[in-house]
Protein backbone atom coordinates (compact mmCIF):
# COMPACT_ATOMS: atom_id res chain seq x y z
CA UNK A 1 0.00 0.00 0.00
CA UNK A 2 1.32 3.43 -0.95
CA UNK A 3 0.14 6.66 0.62
CA UNK A 4 0.68 10.02 -0.96
CA UNK A 5 1.81 13.04 1.00
CA UNK A 6 -1.09 14.74 2.67
CA UNK A 7 -1.18 17.38 5.39
CA UNK A 8 -4.14 15.64 7.01
CA UNK A 9 -2.68 12.21 7.76
CA UNK A 10 -5.66 11.30 9.96
CA UNK A 11 -8.07 11.99 7.08
CA UNK A 12 -6.07 9.81 4.67
CA UNK A 13 -5.81 7.03 7.24
CA UNK A 14 -9.60 7.00 7.53
CA UNK A 15 -9.90 6.51 3.76
CA UNK A 16 -7.47 3.59 3.87
CA UNK A 17 -9.16 2.01 6.90
CA UNK A 18 -12.57 2.10 5.22
CA UNK A 19 -11.21 0.45 2.10
CA UNK A 20 -9.45 -2.23 4.13
CA UNK A 21 -12.66 -2.86 6.08
CA UNK A 22 -14.37 -4.10 2.93
CA UNK A 23 -11.52 -6.44 2.07
CA UNK A 24 -9.72 -4.18 -0.41
CA UNK A 25 -5.96 -3.85 -0.69
CA UNK A 26 -5.96 -0.13 -1.42
CA UNK A 27 -3.45 1.87 -3.38
CA UNK A 28 -4.20 5.41 -2.29
CA UNK A 29 -2.50 8.55 -3.44
CA UNK A 30 -3.14 12.25 -3.18
CA UNK A 31 -1.85 14.54 -5.88
CA UNK A 32 -2.25 18.13 -6.95
CA UNK A 33 -4.22 18.47 -10.19
CA UNK A 34 -4.18 21.81 -11.98
CA UNK A 35 -6.58 20.97 -14.80
CA UNK A 36 -9.91 19.57 -13.71
CA UNK A 37 -13.32 20.57 -15.09
CA UNK A 38 -14.70 21.93 -11.81
CA UNK A 39 -13.19 25.06 -10.30
CA UNK A 40 -11.78 24.65 -6.83
CA UNK A 41 -10.79 21.01 -7.13
CA UNK A 42 -7.18 21.09 -5.94
CA UNK A 43 -6.61 17.41 -5.23
CA UNK A 44 -7.64 14.12 -6.72
CA UNK A 45 -7.72 10.78 -4.96
CA UNK A 46 -7.00 7.58 -6.84
CA UNK A 47 -8.09 4.72 -4.60
CA UNK A 48 -8.62 1.77 -6.91
CA UNK A 49 -8.32 -1.61 -5.22
CA UNK A 50 -6.96 -4.55 -7.16
CA UNK A 51 -9.84 -6.87 -8.08
CA UNK A 52 -9.80 -10.47 -6.97
CA UNK A 53 -7.88 -12.64 -9.48
CA UNK A 54 -11.06 -14.64 -10.00
CA UNK A 55 -13.10 -11.57 -10.89
CA UNK A 56 -14.71 -11.30 -14.33
CA UNK A 57 -12.61 -9.55 -16.95
CA UNK A 58 -13.29 -6.81 -19.47
CA UNK A 59 -11.09 -6.35 -22.54
CA UNK A 60 -11.25 -3.03 -24.38
CA UNK A 61 -9.60 -2.92 -27.83
CA UNK A 62 -8.80 0.51 -29.28
CA UNK A 63 -6.70 2.10 -32.00
CA UNK A 64 -4.89 5.03 -30.32
CA UNK A 65 -3.91 6.37 -26.91
CA UNK A 66 -6.84 8.52 -25.70
CA UNK A 67 -9.47 6.20 -27.25
CA UNK A 68 -9.55 4.38 -23.91
CA UNK A 69 -10.39 7.63 -22.07
CA UNK A 70 -12.17 9.83 -24.63
CA UNK A 71 -14.17 6.85 -25.89
CA UNK A 72 -14.38 3.99 -23.40
CA UNK A 73 -13.30 5.73 -20.20
CA UNK A 74 -16.51 5.29 -18.29
CA UNK A 75 -16.84 1.65 -19.45
CA UNK A 76 -13.47 0.95 -17.83
CA UNK A 77 -14.29 3.00 -14.72
CA UNK A 78 -17.63 1.19 -14.45
CA UNK A 79 -15.85 -2.17 -14.62
CA UNK A 80 -13.46 -1.16 -11.85
CA UNK A 81 -16.29 0.16 -9.69
CA UNK A 82 -18.00 -3.25 -9.89
CA UNK A 83 -14.91 -5.29 -9.07
CA UNK A 84 -13.99 -6.34 -12.61
CA UNK A 85 -10.47 -6.75 -13.90
CA UNK A 86 -9.74 -4.93 -17.16
CA UNK A 87 -7.21 -5.05 -19.97
CA UNK A 88 -6.73 -2.36 -22.62
CA UNK A 89 -5.32 -3.37 -26.00
CA UNK A 90 -4.09 -0.42 -28.07
CA UNK A 91 -3.03 -0.90 -31.68
CA UNK A 92 -0.77 2.17 -32.09
CA UNK A 93 1.06 4.85 -30.12
CA UNK A 94 -0.85 7.65 -31.85
CA UNK A 95 2.18 8.92 -33.76
CA UNK A 96 0.16 11.17 -36.07
CA UNK A 97 -2.05 12.78 -33.46
CA UNK A 98 -1.94 16.55 -33.46
CA UNK A 99 -0.20 17.85 -30.31
CA UNK A 100 -2.03 20.40 -28.20
CA UNK A 101 -0.66 23.88 -28.91
CA UNK A 102 0.65 24.31 -25.38
CA UNK A 103 2.27 20.88 -25.18
CA UNK A 104 5.61 21.98 -26.64
CA UNK A 105 6.12 18.47 -28.05
CA UNK A 106 8.07 17.86 -31.21
CA UNK A 107 6.69 15.19 -33.59
CA UNK A 108 9.41 12.73 -32.68
CA UNK A 109 8.50 13.07 -28.99
CA UNK A 110 4.81 12.38 -29.50
CA UNK A 111 4.76 8.54 -29.52
CA UNK A 112 6.54 8.20 -26.16
CA UNK A 113 4.45 10.98 -24.65
CA UNK A 114 1.20 9.44 -25.82
CA UNK A 115 2.12 5.99 -24.57
CA UNK A 116 2.91 7.47 -21.17
CA UNK A 117 -0.44 9.29 -21.19
CA UNK A 118 -2.23 6.06 -22.11
CA UNK A 119 -0.67 4.27 -19.16
CA UNK A 120 -1.41 7.17 -16.80
CA UNK A 121 -5.07 7.32 -17.87
CA UNK A 122 -5.39 3.56 -17.45
CA UNK A 123 -4.06 3.81 -13.90
CA UNK A 124 -6.74 6.37 -13.14
CA UNK A 125 -9.41 4.08 -14.59
CA UNK A 126 -8.20 1.06 -12.65
CA UNK A 127 -6.97 -0.91 -15.67
CA UNK A 128 -4.73 -3.79 -14.67
CA UNK A 129 -2.86 -4.31 -17.93
CA UNK A 130 -2.08 -2.34 -21.08
CA UNK A 131 -0.95 -4.11 -24.27
CA UNK A 132 0.43 -2.23 -27.29
CA UNK A 133 0.25 -4.06 -30.62
CA UNK A 134 3.06 -2.02 -32.16
CA UNK A 135 1.48 -0.69 -35.35
CA UNK A 136 1.75 2.87 -36.65
CA UNK A 137 -0.98 5.49 -36.63
CA UNK A 138 -2.48 5.73 -40.13
CA UNK A 139 -3.65 9.32 -39.84
CA UNK A 140 -6.98 10.39 -41.26
CA UNK A 141 -6.14 10.98 -44.92
CA UNK A 142 -3.54 10.21 -47.56
CA UNK A 143 -1.70 7.01 -48.42
CA UNK A 144 -0.82 5.11 -45.21
CA UNK A 145 2.84 4.52 -44.43
CA UNK A 146 4.34 1.05 -44.35
CA UNK A 147 3.44 -0.45 -40.98
CA UNK A 148 0.39 1.78 -40.52
CA UNK A 149 -2.62 0.10 -38.99
CA UNK A 150 -4.75 0.19 -42.12
CA UNK A 151 -1.84 -1.21 -44.16
CA UNK A 152 -1.37 -4.25 -41.93
CA UNK A 153 -2.62 -7.52 -43.38
CA UNK A 154 -6.04 -8.08 -41.77
CA UNK A 155 -5.15 -11.66 -40.90
CA UNK A 156 -2.10 -10.51 -38.92
CA UNK A 157 -4.10 -8.01 -36.90
CA UNK A 158 -6.82 -10.57 -36.28
CA UNK A 159 -4.21 -13.08 -35.10
CA UNK A 160 -2.84 -10.57 -32.60
CA UNK A 161 -6.25 -9.83 -31.13
CA UNK A 162 -7.31 -13.49 -31.12
CA UNK A 163 -4.14 -14.54 -29.30
CA UNK A 164 -4.78 -11.96 -26.58
CA UNK A 165 -8.41 -13.01 -26.21
CA UNK A 166 -7.34 -16.63 -25.73
CA UNK A 167 -4.64 -15.58 -23.26
CA UNK A 168 -6.74 -13.15 -21.19
CA UNK A 169 -10.05 -15.05 -21.54
CA UNK A 170 -12.26 -11.96 -21.06
CA UNK A 171 -15.92 -12.27 -20.16
CA UNK A 172 -16.77 -9.14 -22.16
CA UNK A 173 -15.00 -7.45 -25.08
CA UNK A 174 -15.67 -3.84 -26.10
CA UNK A 175 -14.24 -2.11 -29.16
CA UNK A 176 -15.01 1.08 -31.08
CA UNK A 177 -17.90 1.48 -33.50
CA UNK A 178 -15.78 3.54 -35.92
CA UNK A 179 -18.66 5.98 -36.11
CA UNK A 180 -16.43 9.05 -36.25
CA UNK A 181 -15.10 8.02 -39.66
CA UNK A 182 -11.48 7.48 -38.54
CA UNK A 183 -10.05 4.66 -40.63
CA UNK A 184 -7.97 3.27 -37.76
CA UNK A 185 -11.07 2.97 -35.59
CA UNK A 186 -12.82 1.03 -38.35
CA UNK A 187 -9.75 -1.19 -38.84
CA UNK A 188 -9.51 -2.20 -35.19
CA UNK A 189 -13.27 -2.74 -35.02
CA UNK A 190 -13.24 -5.06 -38.03
CA UNK A 191 -10.16 -6.96 -36.82
CA UNK A 192 -11.62 -7.46 -33.35
CA UNK A 193 -14.95 -8.75 -34.59
CA UNK A 194 -13.24 -11.07 -37.08
CA UNK A 195 -10.83 -12.32 -34.41
CA UNK A 196 -13.70 -13.29 -32.14
CA UNK A 197 -14.96 -15.68 -34.82
CA UNK A 198 -11.73 -17.69 -34.63
CA UNK A 199 -10.85 -17.79 -30.92
CA UNK A 200 -10.89 -20.82 -28.65
CA UNK A 201 -12.28 -18.71 -25.81
CA UNK A 202 -15.46 -16.98 -26.85
CA UNK A 203 -16.44 -14.07 -24.55
CA UNK A 204 -19.95 -14.08 -23.17
CA UNK A 205 -20.67 -10.70 -24.71
CA UNK A 206 -19.12 -8.45 -27.33
CA UNK A 207 -20.06 -4.80 -27.75
CA UNK A 208 -19.30 -1.83 -29.93
CA UNK A 209 -18.92 1.40 -27.98
CA UNK A 210 -21.07 3.79 -29.97
CA UNK A 211 -21.16 7.45 -30.86
CA UNK A 212 -24.92 7.98 -31.22
CA UNK A 213 -25.87 9.28 -34.64
CA UNK A 214 -28.18 11.95 -33.25
CA UNK A 215 -25.39 13.41 -31.10
CA UNK A 216 -22.80 13.20 -33.87
CA UNK A 217 -25.12 14.93 -36.32
CA UNK A 218 -25.78 17.68 -33.79
CA UNK A 219 -22.05 18.06 -33.18
CA UNK A 220 -20.77 17.90 -36.76
CA UNK A 221 -23.76 18.36 -39.06
CA UNK A 222 -22.69 15.12 -40.78
CA UNK A 223 -24.35 11.68 -40.83
CA UNK A 224 -21.77 10.05 -38.56
CA UNK A 225 -22.08 7.63 -35.68
CA UNK A 226 -24.28 4.63 -35.04
CA UNK A 227 -27.98 4.96 -35.81
CA UNK A 228 -29.79 5.48 -32.53
CA UNK A 229 -32.16 2.59 -33.20
CA UNK A 230 -29.19 0.19 -33.42
CA UNK A 231 -28.04 0.99 -29.87
CA UNK A 232 -28.93 -1.91 -27.58
CA UNK A 233 -27.38 -0.85 -24.29
CA UNK A 234 -27.58 2.47 -22.46
CA UNK A 235 -25.70 2.80 -19.16
CA UNK A 236 -25.94 5.74 -16.77
CA UNK A 237 -22.35 6.60 -15.83
CA UNK A 238 -22.88 10.13 -14.48
CA UNK A 239 -21.48 9.08 -11.11
CA UNK A 240 -18.15 8.29 -12.80
CA UNK A 241 -17.66 11.67 -14.48
CA UNK A 242 -14.97 12.92 -12.09
CA UNK A 243 -12.82 9.84 -12.63
CA UNK A 244 -13.36 9.97 -16.38
CA UNK A 245 -12.35 13.64 -16.54
CA UNK A 246 -9.23 12.82 -14.57
CA UNK A 247 -8.37 10.15 -17.17
CA UNK A 248 -9.15 12.51 -20.06
CA UNK A 249 -6.86 15.18 -18.60
CA UNK A 250 -4.05 12.63 -18.36
CA UNK A 251 -3.75 13.06 -22.15
CA UNK A 252 -2.04 16.42 -21.88
CA UNK A 253 -0.70 16.30 -25.44
CA UNK A 254 -4.21 16.17 -26.91
CA UNK A 255 -7.18 18.53 -27.02
CA UNK A 256 -10.34 16.62 -25.99
CA UNK A 257 -13.27 17.15 -28.37
CA UNK A 258 -15.49 17.70 -25.34
CA UNK A 259 -13.79 21.01 -24.57
CA UNK A 260 -15.44 22.57 -27.63
CA UNK A 261 -18.96 21.42 -26.68
CA UNK A 262 -21.53 23.30 -24.69
CA UNK A 263 -22.36 21.86 -21.28
CA UNK A 264 -25.53 20.09 -22.43
CA UNK A 265 -23.91 18.27 -25.35
CA UNK A 266 -20.81 17.46 -23.31
CA UNK A 267 -22.98 15.85 -20.63
CA UNK A 268 -24.91 13.88 -23.27
CA UNK A 269 -21.68 12.35 -24.57
CA UNK A 270 -20.00 11.70 -21.21
CA UNK A 271 -22.72 10.88 -18.68
CA UNK A 272 -24.21 7.97 -20.61
CA UNK A 273 -22.52 5.06 -22.35
CA UNK A 274 -24.15 3.87 -25.57
CA UNK A 275 -23.25 0.42 -26.86
CA UNK A 276 -24.41 -2.06 -29.47
CA UNK A 277 -24.33 -5.71 -28.56
CA UNK A 278 -23.10 -7.78 -31.47
CA UNK A 279 -22.61 -11.14 -29.75
CA UNK A 280 -24.83 -12.76 -28.78
CA UNK A 281 -26.92 -11.00 -31.40
CA UNK A 282 -29.52 -8.60 -30.07
CA UNK A 283 -33.02 -10.08 -30.34
CA UNK A 284 -34.89 -6.85 -29.67
CA UNK A 285 -36.92 -5.70 -26.70
CA UNK A 286 -36.11 -3.08 -24.05
CA UNK A 287 -32.58 -1.74 -24.13
CA UNK A 288 -30.10 -3.16 -21.65
CA UNK A 289 -29.05 -0.95 -18.77
CA UNK A 290 -25.76 -2.77 -18.20
CA UNK A 291 -23.19 -4.60 -20.29
CA UNK A 292 -22.21 -6.80 -17.33
CA UNK A 293 -23.52 -10.37 -17.29
CA UNK A 294 -24.77 -11.47 -13.88
CA UNK A 295 -22.60 -14.18 -12.29
CA UNK A 296 -24.33 -17.38 -11.31
CA UNK A 297 -22.71 -17.06 -7.87
CA UNK A 298 -25.31 -14.42 -7.03
CA UNK A 299 -28.05 -16.94 -7.77
CA UNK A 300 -26.54 -20.23 -6.47
CA UNK A 301 -23.81 -19.21 -4.03
CA UNK A 302 -23.27 -22.74 -2.68
CA UNK A 303 -22.02 -24.16 -5.96
CA UNK A 304 -18.25 -24.85 -6.16
CA UNK A 305 -16.33 -21.97 -7.70
CA UNK A 306 -15.43 -24.04 -10.76
CA UNK A 307 -19.13 -24.48 -11.53
CA UNK A 308 -19.84 -20.74 -11.70
CA UNK A 309 -19.90 -19.66 -15.36
CA UNK A 310 -21.36 -16.24 -16.06
CA UNK A 311 -24.85 -16.13 -17.49
CA UNK A 312 -26.16 -13.71 -20.08
CA UNK A 313 -28.94 -12.47 -17.82
CA UNK A 314 -29.80 -8.85 -18.38
CA UNK A 315 -30.42 -7.77 -14.78
CA UNK A 316 -28.04 -5.54 -12.92
CA UNK A 317 -26.27 -7.04 -9.95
Amino acid sequence: MRRGRCRSRTWLDRVVERLEAIGADPLVGVERVDRLPDAGMLVAIDAVADPDPGSPTLMVVVAHPDDEAFGCGSVLAHATAHGWRSVVVCATRGELGEPAPASGLRPEQLPAAREAELRAACRVLGVGRVVLLGHLDSGTTGPPAAGALVAVRPARLQDQVAALVDEVRPDVVVTLDGGDGHRDHAAIRDATLAALDRVDHRPLRTYLHCLPGSLMTELTGLPLGTHDEEITTVVDVASLLDRRWHAIRAHESQVPPFDAMDARLQHAFLATDHLRRVDPPWAGGPVETTWRPVPVTTLWPRLPADDHPLTTAKENR
